[in-house]
């Protein structure tokens, strides 16, 4: 029995021993493995909407409706991004529920103001109801570069008349115009 009690005693002094020993360091550094987003490959598109608002003109309440849509053209801007064109669709109903106008715009529309160099790199990126001035319906376009992060495009201000005639003009941010394409 002394010799079992001598060798547990052993055994509880060498376990001891050995789990007071410093561990190992090591230079191995355990990280998560980062998630990779797949990257889109074909062109990308603007986010499609449709706003309608009533507007008051001439005594009488209109209702102007604006709705973006992606084309199938393809373009590539000045980064090599590719994306599709928009379209916008500008609708205006007369208080009695006829049509008054209904005029799609594309970058297009805007050749005659804005350089081809420009347009060709870039598409129609806005169009909404900015006043009644002088008896006239006053909307902001603008084309550009579709990126998020660019502020590169050029505002246009269009003008639609009593008779459904349009004009457009280069302008400032505020819808001043800047030059002049009448009777488009």
């Amino acid at each position: 029995m002394k010799k079992t009690v001598f060798f547990a005693i052993a055994a509880l002094c060498l376990l001891g021993i050995t789990s007071c020993e410093e561990k190992k360091k090591t230079k191995d550094i355990i990280a998560t493995k980062p998630v990779v987003k797949p990257v889109q490959s074909g062109p990308k598109k603007m986010s499609e909407f449709e706003r309608t608002e009533k507007v008051e003109w001439g005594g009488e309440t209109y209702k102007v409706t604006v709705k973006r849509s992606a084309t199938d053209n393809e373009f590539t801007d000045d980064n090599g991004k590719r994306y599709y064109d928009n379209r916008f669709m500008l609708t205006i109903i007369r208080p009695d529920g006829s049509e008054f106008v209904r005029r799609e715009l594309t970058k297009e529309s805007y050749s005659n103001i804005v350089d081809a160099s420009y347009l060709a790199k870039s598409t129609a990126l806005g169009l909404a109801f900015l006043e009644v001035k002088d008896g006239r319906l006053v909307f902001l376009g603008s084309v550009g570069c579709p990126d998020e992060l660019s502020d590169d495009y050029i505002p246009i201000s269009i003008t639609i008349s009593r008779d459904g005639s349009f004009s457009m003009k280069q302008s400032d941010t505020n819808g001043e115009s800047s030059s002049d394409d009448e009777g488009v």
